[in-house]
């Protein structure tokens, strides 16, 4: 099918890799959503900024920067077959040269773990 037609038959006329990559991203969204209901359950300074679409954000920018007890993070969501751009690496290589915690997690109970092991 040319990419004209496919147009026309919008998600139905996805090729079988780019049905796959819109779920993930669905996927890694609603754990973004669940996370971001916990920091705000339990009243945690944070910030989640858009990943939808361009922000005014630094390209590289984590999903998340939470705060609890004096420790701080940037928390980055993929999916299971996700994996960090070169924008994503180099501002991890940034965040690693200052010694801030920076974490790449699959799912909000992950990210959860994490924040909860702070003390």
């Amino acid at each position: 099918m040319d990419p004209a037609t496919r147009a026309q038959y919008k998600e139905a006329g996805w090729l079988p890799e780019e049905a796959l990559a819109k779920a993930n991203h669905r996927l890694e969204r609603e754990e973004q959503r669940i996370f971001g209901a916990w920091l705000k359950l339990h009243e945690l300074p944070y910030c989640w900024h858009r990943t939808d679409r361009a922000t005014g954000c630094l390209a590289g920018v984590p999903d998340f920067w939470v705060g609890k007890d004096g420790a701080g993070a940037w928390i980055e969501f993929k999916s299971a077959s996700g994996a960090l751009s070169e924008e994503q690496e180099a501002f991890a290589a940034k965040l690693k040269a200052n010694q801030i915690a920076f974490y790449v997690v699959h799912n909000a109970a992950e990210a959860i773990a994490i924040v909860k092991g702070w003390n």
